[in-house]
């Protein structure tokens, strides 16, 4: 699980939403790169109006690595 200073998780309690660096750090990609991903609709995120945090469903990044998983040759 990804830590910072800001956020300290319940003991026993496994965080479902990420932030935009967590998230980018989950997937392997740059925040920009999620951002952009997020903002052409291609990434699910949660926000609770505008002008507010981008928030990642862990659930969301899995189904979108597994969708996005291609073949060896």
């Amino acid at each position: 699980m990804i830590s910072d200073k800001k956020s300290v998780p319940f003991a026993g309690v496994p965080r479902r939403l990420y932030r935009v660096r967590e998230a980018a750090h989950y997937l392997g990609m740059s925040k920009s790169k999620v951002r952009q991903l997020a903002w052409s609709g291609k990434l699910p995120f949660v926000q609770d109006g505008e002008n507010t945090l981008m928030l990642f469903d862990v659930r969301d990044l899995d189904r979108w690595i597994d969708s996005n998983r291609e073949a060896g040759q």
